[in-house]
């Protein structure tokens, strides 16, 4: 039985169906995150600003990028990028809709990376299942009793108040981590992840330059750190 158990076969599937378990926790948490912040997703003229001027992008052949106006705020990546999906992959031109369904997305994506980072740190020593639950409970848990957490998790979950570059140095925290612990899956694959590394880089400074603040300055900083 401990053989069977053992069986590499049996490994990846074990390993997958706790990956689509976890992915339905995010999914639900998103949802309910979003469902208990309905209230305070702002819906005014500047979260719809950025939607607007990309539904003009999209809905006129004449409008090119460079007759946009656009604020600083809204990242090219991932703001902008989600926006744009939005409208052009599922059709939304309702911007209600397009703002929900944003701030869905924003959620998923905030959950899946505080995960990730907790199990690439802790190097899989907690269960993903049991942190997905603990994350996305914990996260519910002060929306449900801090009505300061529901302030700014609700301005992070719009396009205008720097959510994108919050999402970007996550993301970017994953790559460097995964690189510092030599992930096994990805130790083969060393330039490629610096490659990756560096155009995450790229483009989070092109369209957020706070990213540099957020990511670049603290990275450099431990490391210099830990060469002392």
């Amino acid at each position: 039985m401990i053989n069977l158990i053992n069986h590499p076969s049996i490994k990846i599937n074990y390993v997958l169906l706790k990956i689509i378990i976890s992915s339905f926790i995010c999914l639900i948490s998103s949802y309910l995150i979003c469902l208990n912040l309905k209230s305070n997703i702002y819906f005014h003229t500047d979260s719809f600003a950025p939607i607007e001027q990309v539904l003009l992008f999209v809905n006129f052949d004449s409008i090119g990028l460079g007759d946009l106006r656009l604020a600083r705020i809204p990242s090219l990546l991932p703001d902008l990028s989600i926006v744009f999906l939005i409208v052009k992959v599922l059709g939304q031109q309702d911007l209600f809709v397009i703002l929900s369904i944003y701030a869905f997305i924003t959620a998923l994506l905030y959950l899946v990376g505080t995960i990730l980072i907790t199990v690439i740190f802790f190097k899989s020593k907690y269960d993903l299942i049991n942190l997905s639950l603990i994350i996305s409970l914990f996260n519910l848990f002060l929306i449900k009793i801090s009505p300061f957490y529901r302030e700014v998790f609700g301005h992070f979950l719009t396009p205008v108040h720097q959510g994108g570059n919050i999402i970007m140095t996550i993301i970017f925290n994953i790559l460097i981590l995964i690189n510092e612990y030599k992930i096994t899956h990805f130790s083969q694959y060393k330039k490629l992840l610096y490659s990756f590394i560096i155009l995450i880089a790229l483009f989070a400074i092109i369209s957020n330059k706070l990213f540099i603040f957020t990511a670049i300055l603290p990275f450099l900083f431990i490391k210099i750190f830990y060469r002392l």
